[in-house]
């Protein structure tokens, strides 16, 4: 139920921890599919396959809808910081929203999918959303610093996951990298989740800091 006066960042506040969750779910069911294909054989709903980029793009999306409800309390804090964190959230999620779209529309059209190279700046897009999410959580204590760093390992997690594939296998990983990435991944999306929903999102929006008083 949404509450009357609220804006629509301050309306996503409160659904930033069940965005968490079913980001975590989405990657954790992929990853599962996936798994079940390459170590036991098992063809689960066709994977490997469409299914999988749209559960992991989807799960994706869905950690963006979790990051812009972290915008009203950092912007309590640090409004500059939050300004430009949710504009490249924004962007991000939209690009990567549109990618999915793509996707979707060509695999029931029997068309190429979108180039490969755009998912990944869709992705490095949402990365630099972490990392500056991240970084303010740290500093500013919103929603906490420990969601703060969990952020900043999602983002370690995806630039490991690219480094090791284009740097140690020149751009072909084994095919155990992509499960054992959607296990970490799952996993920090689900805790972050389960982080924000044991403390009082408001509690770290009491004492604002300096550069939120210059506002």
């Amino acid at each position: 139920m949404t509450v009357r006066g609220l804006s629509p960042w301050e309306s996503l506040e409160p659904r930033s921890a069940t965005a968490f969750f079913v980001g975590g779910l989405l990657w954790l069911l992929d990853t599962t599919l996936l798994g079940a294909e390459l170590f036991a054989g098992v063809s689960v709903l066709g994977t490997p396959g469409p299914l999988n980029p749209t559960l992991y793009i989807s799960g994706t999306i869905a950690a963006c809808v979790g990051l812009l409800g972290f915008y009203p309390g950092v912007a309590d804090r640090a409004p500059w910081t939050a300004r430009v964190s949710g504009g490249v959230v924004g962007v991000a999620g939209a690009a990567v929203l549109s990618l999915l779209l793509w996707f979707v529309a060509a695999t029931i059209s029997n068309q190429p999918d979108p180039p490969f190279v755009l998912l990944i700046l869709g992705i490095l897009g949402v990365a630099l959303g972490f990392v500056l999410f991240g970084i303010a959580g740290v500093r500013t204590g919103v929603p906490s610093r420990t969601v703060g760093l969990l952020l900043l390992a999602v983002v370690a997690t995806i630039v490991g996951w690219l480094a090791l594939g284009l740097v140690v296998y020149g751009g072909t990983p084994p095919d155990w990298t992509s499960p054992a990435v959607g296990v970490v991944m799952s996993g920090l999306l689900l805790v972050i989740g389960g982080t924000l929903r044991s403390a009082p999102f408001h509690a770290s929006r009491e004492d604002p800091t300096p550069d939120s008083a210059a506002r």
